[in-house]
């Protein structure tokens, strides 16, 4: 016996795929979040998970990397979650770098080392500090400081003091007089992020001598 699809079977069968497809999604950003909270702590789970469940319900099928599509995620894999209070939520992915995703929209801007000075495209970790900056540690290219508002890109590697240019995932934390802790396989950084100043002086460049066919002139 042949069944025919009637209007209200199709509109069932909608609802049972779209409902399929935000479990799915809920479980892949949760996953993804509990990854991130084992050294966060039960705090930064709760939120990571808030963002994750509230990304899951409504960007279901928009959440994801489109080749065609520039606003879409640059990568499926997403390993750290920063929930600006201004708005916007920031996604670190593995490969894909840096998304800045707008929640009335569903739609990211991404940056990475091909569109910005973002050092590498492997972002494992996300802290605010107190002025607005956000710090990302990286799987390769050091400790990065972004300033959201001029999108620059200030990079920070082991000739700076860091205990190397790769960190650890989830390797994070913020306490709560604004200390920012970042970890990798060499230790980690701990540091006020005010303190950290950049040295502006540009040295001289003086020509003391130059050697020509073996003779020196001095």
């Amino acid at each position: 016996m042949t069944t025919l699809d009637t209007p209200a079977t199709t509109a069932v069968r909608g609802r049972t795929a779209r409902i399929a497809g935000i479990r799915e999604a809920a479980y892949r950003i949760r996953r993804n979040a509990l990854n991130m909270g084992e050294v966060q702590g039960q705090g930064y789970i709760g939120q990571a998970l808030g963002v994750a469940d509230v990304l899951a319900v409504a960007y279901t099928d928009q959440l994801r990397y489109r080749a065609d599509d520039p606003t879409s995620l640059s990568s499926d894999d997403v390993v750290a979650i920063y929930r600006d209070p201004a708005g916007p939520v920031w996604l670190g992915t593995y490969g894909g770098g840096l998304n800045r995703l707008d929640p009335a929209t569903g739609k990211t801007e991404r940056f990475t080392t091909s569109n910005s000075g973002l050092p590498y495209n492997v972002i494992v970790g996300l802290l605010p500090d107190d002025d607005g900056k956000l710090w990302m540690s990286t799987n390769g290219g050091g400790l990065v400081q972004l300033d959201p508002k001029a999108h620059q890109f200030l990079v920070y590697d082991s000739s700076d003091g860091m205990q190397d240019n790769e960190f650890n995932q989830s390797a994070t934390m913020r306490s709560k007089s604004g200390e920012l802790f970042f970890g990798g396989p060499a230790g980690f950084n701990a540091f006020f992020p005010r303190d950290i100043k950049r040295d502006q002086y540009v040295p001289p460049v003086v020509v003391t001598a130059f050697k020509a066919f073996s003779q020196l002139f001095a």
